[in-house]
């Protein structure tokens, strides 16, 4: 073999182990003028201009194509999509910009009531997706087993979804959650309540789903062995006593509707509750009032005024819509004692609770009562 032989085929060697090696090439494109026009909502024109430069330069055309169609779907051109779509070569754009092909795809598959593909095409692998794609995928996943008779697996996708998404998008997807659980009856709903821990965050979700249709879920009521407070002896040999569970905290803040249509109600609650401090003869915190009004907003504002102020724990709201406001932006440094249950139905976070009885709850408890008691008939009344 000559000289001249044996360095081409080494030359062609390192141009192939070169070639194997290199992945997508990066070319850096001046696109300012795409993404101004997508924030300004010109989808349709974002994606001509993506699509100019997609022909201009050659480097980033798979990618580029890629923004003109991710334009194109923020118009609901999925014909547009599916356009592009085809267009685009997977080997020239890196793993990242291929889950939002993929999602793409799934996407456009269930705008053609293709559910099986596109639950297969949103299941993504989770570190290569930046959190809009990831919440986007799992809503894609949500619908497409909705559409395949499972909605339970869909009201698993979207009640994960809620702990990932701001307050103004909340309401949206909770109703979806209830939509997917209107499709199941009953029956349906208890069994699948049935196997759920106590702190599952679906079960609030059954057990609204039930009440909509006019059924009490089954609760397990706890039942106290001893009186709250009862007296043990201390941790030294001396004749010391403690109350059980009774942890001293250095300031409360009282969160109270003292204005508005429960002004009544809170006033009353205030002054049990301060009766009950000054008969305490343990070492008593600091407590604070603040009104709450009649909204959420005010209920959130008081809360986050007695945290900056120092306390340490709170007690209140009352009303339903503002402990779940509350509850919603509790500092687990500022654990909360709400004074009834979310209207939300959701679960508290780690070291807050709820004092209240829900309506069924103590329904099921008069029941047992009067069920205790020998009544076997009895007549119910109530507003229509």
């Amino acid at each position: 073999m000559s000289v001249f032989v044996r360095l081409s085929v080494w030359l062609l060697l390192l141009l192939l182990a070169g070639c194997a090696s290199s992945g997508p090439t990066v070319t850096v494109v001046d696109d300012g003028q795409a993404r101004a026009l997508a924030g300004q909502g010109e989808f349709r024109a974002a994606a001509a201009e993506y699509e100019r430069l997609a022909r201009a330069n050659r480097g980033a055309r798979d990618r580029l194509l890629l923004d003109a169609a991710e334009s194109l779907r923020e118009d609901g051109d999925f014909e547009g999509v599916g356009r592009l779509a085809s267009e685009i070569r997977r080997k020239r754009i890196d793993a990242r910009d291929a889950a939002r092909l993929d999602l793409l795809l799934a996407e456009l598959a269930l705008s053609k009531g293709d559910a099986e593909r596109a639950l297969s095409l949103a299941t993504l692998p989770g570190a290569q997706l930046s959190p809009p794609v990831a919440e986007r995928a799992a809503e894609v996943r949500a619908r497409a087993l909705d559409l395949l008779g499972r909605p339970m697996d869909a009201v698993s996708e979207r009640v994960g979804l809620l702990a990932q998404i701001d307050a103004s998008q909340r309401a949206g997807l909770e109703s979806d959650i209830l939509d997917s659980l209107a499709a199941l009856d009953v029956a349906q709903l208890s069994a699948a309540l049935g196997k759920f821990e106590a702190a599952d965050p679906r079960r609030p979700w059954l057990e609204r789903a039930l009440r909509l249709k006019g059924a009490a879920p089954s609760r397990v009521i706890p039942r106290p062995t001893r009186q709250v407070g009862t007296m043990l002896p201390g941790r030294s040999s001396s004749s010391e006593w403690r109350l059980e569970g009774y942890a001293t905290t250095p300031q409360v803040a009282l969160l109270l509707p003292l204005s508005g249509s429960l002004a009544a109600a809170g006033a009353a609650i205030r002054d049990g509750f301060l009766a009950a401090y000054f008969a305490d003869t343990q070492q008593r915190p600091l407590v604070r009032v603040y009104d709450v009004g009649e909204s959420a907003e005010a209920a959130v504002e008081a809360y986050a005024n007695a945290a900056s102020e120092g306390a340490t724990r709170a007690v209140g709201p009352l009303a339903r819509e503002q402990v779940a406001a509350v509850l919603a932006v509790a500092d687990p440094q500022v654990p909360v004692l709400a004074l009834n249950h979310p209207d939300s139905g959701a679960v508290p976070p780690a070291g807050s609770q709820q004092f209240a009885l829900a309506p069924d709850d103590e329904a099921a408890l008069a029941a047992e009562y009067a069920f205790t008691r020998g009544l076997r008939r009895v007549a119910v009344i109530g507003a229509g």
